[in-house]
């Protein structure tokens, strides 16, 4: 599954981080016909709502995350 890798690849190297609860957390809010763009702005707001003081490594998965959403955006 593209996200799951997309996902994986923007966790790499950071603890703490759950890539299952944020693709549970951005599961609920897809539907058919959903654009790419939407896909990746919701999954950066489900790894966003998950920034925690327990858990702050999520900042960093939605700062890589909207990095790689703002280079397919600029170079496709």
């Amino acid at each position: 599954d593209k996200i799951h890798r997309v996902l994986d690849w923007a966790a790499e190297g950071l603890h703490n981080v759950s890539i299952s609860q944020v693709e549970l957390r951005s599961h609920i809010q897809f539907y058919d016909g959903i654009k790419t763009s939407d896909i990746h702005e919701t999954i950066i707001k489900a790894a966003a709502d998950l920034i925690s003081r327990d858990a702050p490594d999520y900042q960093y998965l939605a700062a890589r995350l909207a990095i790689f959403h703002l280079r397919k955006k600029a170079y496709g």
